[in-house]
């Protein structure tokens, strides 16, 4: 499922959604449950880059419900952002709430590097509000408690999306508490 997620996010594969819906079908019919909820995920996430967002919903919609009935919390804060980038994809006021919760339930888990994606697609969805210079301090506040790894996608993503120039206030972390 993993190679068919790799390549149907690089647009190289018109089916992968559906390989990954019947790699799901197979795991659970051999009696394997761990990380459905995840690969759940996969499967929004190449539908989302296939701009299929009825399928996104749906796989989104039987995350949220593997993760529910089985407590398998891992993919949660994907779950939600992914919910997010639907969103904006229909013009929907909720995108926010989905990124905010994605950021609150990465950071109860330490996950920086799911709390830098979801303030990711949180910064690129205020850029052009007037929060755009509290969202860019926050996104700098993640990416700079990164030690290592800065030569990996989500952090030259985050990089690129902020200013040449951020205020200290990102330093004071005074802005942490509120996005």
């Amino acid at each position: 499922m993993l190679k068919h997620w790799a390549i149907g996010i690089s647009g190289r594969d018109p089916n992968a959604f559906e390989a990954i819906r019947q790699g799901i079908v197979a795991w659970r019919a051999q009696g394997s449950e761990l990380g459905s909820s995840y690969f759940y995920a996969m499967q929004a996430e190449v539908a989302l880059s296939q701009d299929r967002l009825t399928d996104a919903a749906a796989a989104l919609t039987q995350g949220d419900e593997f993760a529910k009935a089985t407590a398998e919390g891992f993919p949660l804060s994907d779950l939600h952002r992914l919910r997010g980038e639907v969103a904006v994809r229909l013009n929907d006021s909720s995108a926010e709430s989905h990124f905010l919760k994605a950021i609150e339930v990465a950071r109860l888990q330490g996950s920086r590097s799911h709390e830098l994606r979801s303030m990711v697609s949180l910064t690129r969805l205020l850029s052009s509000t007037s929060r755009a210079v509290e969202a860019h301090e926050s996104l700098s506040m993640i990416v700079n408690q990164f030690d290592e790894g800065h030569d990996t996608l989500n952090i030259k993503e985050a990089r690129a999306l902020l200013p040449v120039t951020v205020t200290p206030l990102a330093k004071s972390g005074l802005l942490r508490k509120s996005l």
